[in-house]
């Protein structure tokens, strides 16, 4: 029994010492001074929808050659479609001084207002300049003729090369993006 229990501890020590070589990296959570006035007071934010290449857990790095590759070295901290959410809902909140939260909507009754943010670009190369563009969309149920849409792009340069950069990166741009769906909300 005592043999069978120190087999079993050293596998799980070989398992552990593996994930030590792991690097996970959560996207910064950033404050704004910027203040805009919404007609709604509660905001539900959809699961952001990202490509295909965007939704893994692991970091996207793009190479010289226009080749995406990973390693399942170097990790987001979260799943990347929840995390970007997660930060919108956030930004929002922070600027508009809604209640803004993620679906599930978590409280009694319905959110005045949904967001949807779908993506087409997430990418960067290395030390270059991070590209997001998609649209977001905008529903206010009950009142159809004040649902809205539009296009976005922004690009956020890298502030030097490797993975802490570019979760910089996302967490700037994710950011613009919440001041950007905020003024079309007014």
């Amino acid at each position: 029994m005592i043999r069978r229990l120190l087999a079993l501890s050293s596998v799980a020590l070989a398992a552990c010492s593996n994930d030590a070589n792991i690097e996970r990296y959560p996207i910064p959570l950033l404050t704004t001074d910027t203040r805009i006035e919404i007609a709604a007071d509660t905001v539900e934010v959809r699961i952001v929808s990202l490509p295909l290449y965007a939704e893994s857990e692991e970091v996207p790095l793009l190479g010289g050659d226009g080749a995406l590759r990973t390693s399942a070295d170097v990790l987001w901290a979260d799943e990347p479609d929840r995390a970007l959410s997660q930060a919108l809902a956030r930004n929002l909140t922070e600027i508009t001084s809604a209640v803004v939260a993620v679906e599930p909507w978590p409280l009694e009754g319905f959110p005045e207002a949904r967001i949807e943010v779908r993506v087409d670009a997430l990418i960067a190369p290395p030390g270059g300049v991070l590209r997001f563009a998609g649209a977001w969309y905008a529903a206010e149920p009950g009142t159809p003729d004040q649902d809205r849409s539009a296009r976005f792009q922004f690009a956020q340069p890298l502030a030097g090369d490797g993975v802490p950069a570019l979760a910089q990166a996302y967490a700037e741009v994710t950011r613009a993006l919440a001041r950007t769906i905020a003024e079309g909300l007014r």
